[in-house]
């Protein structure tokens, strides 16, 4: 699958958006900088899930478990390794910085995260596989896999009235302050 890149990310010398190449791709802890490095990274991560987000809605191949259901799977990996980070560094190392960007991420990403899960066009995507799965061949992980995300988005508010929504994201990012 492959992730749009919204600018050369080699030319970062953010960590988080830049990674040294570790060892199983862990996190260089030893060069995170909690007041330069981790709010810049949450934006770029949130600016990569929405724009994986918009190139899967835009995708004119007719839906598929693999350029739906894969592809929001990769669409978010930027940001989960960020807030990874992040949360190990919240709860190991806490400082002023760090918690402020705690705070920061929890609020940005719970917002856009809301509007991801209830985007009516991924919803139609997944629900157009949910309701075919039968006539798919998939083997049993990909199936409990559709389920699932057909079941996450629902419970999430994929299928609320418009105002529905917007007061579901309300109280989510409330929650999350």
């Amino acid at each position: 699958m492959t992730q749009v890149s919204l600018f050369n990310v080699k030319t970062s010398t953010n960590p988080l958006i830049n990674p040294p190449e570790l060892l199983h791709d862990a996190i260089a802890y030893d060069k995170i900088i909690a007041s330069e490095h981790f709010i810049p990274a949450i934006d770029w991560a949130l600016q990569q899930l929405q724009a994986n987000i918009e190139a899967i809605k835009s995708n004119s191949a007719p839906v598929s478990f693999e350029n739906t259901i894969v592809a929001l799977e990769y669409a978010e990996a930027d940001l989960k390794r960020v807030n990874a980070a992040l949360d190990k560094l919240n709860s190991s190392n806490k400082n002023e910085a760090v918690s402020k960007a705690k705070k920061y991420a929890d609020t940005k990403v719970t917002g856009v995260l809301s509007d991801v899960s209830m985007d009516e066009d991924i919803f139609a995507r997944v629900k157009e596989l949910y309701d075919s799965q039968d006539s798919l061949s998939l083997n049993q992980h990909q199936r409990q896999r559709l389920n699932d995300e057909y079941r996450d988005r629902v419970r999430n508010g994929a299928e609320l009235k418009p105002d529905a929504k917007a007061r579901l994201k309300q109280i989510n990012t409330k929650l999350a302050e």
